[in-house]
């Protein structure tokens, strides 16, 4: 299953980048992109990271 993370800032992107958790982007639009992780787990540490949980 895929879950979709919404509106991610550079900066959070920064912060996906450096982790090791497996993701792409979905859709870049303007200053914000949404990108996608492969399972709940990741999903998780990924909302954990930028703050979001």
């Amino acid at each position: 299953m895929e879950y979709i993370i919404e509106n991610l800032t550079k900066r959070e992107i920064d912060i996906m980048e450096s982790s090791d958790i497996e993701w792409c982007p979905d859709d870049m639009s303007g200053d914000n992109t949404d990108i996608v992780v492969f399972n709940e787990k990741d999903r998780d540490k990924a909302l954990h990271l930028i703050g979001r949980k």
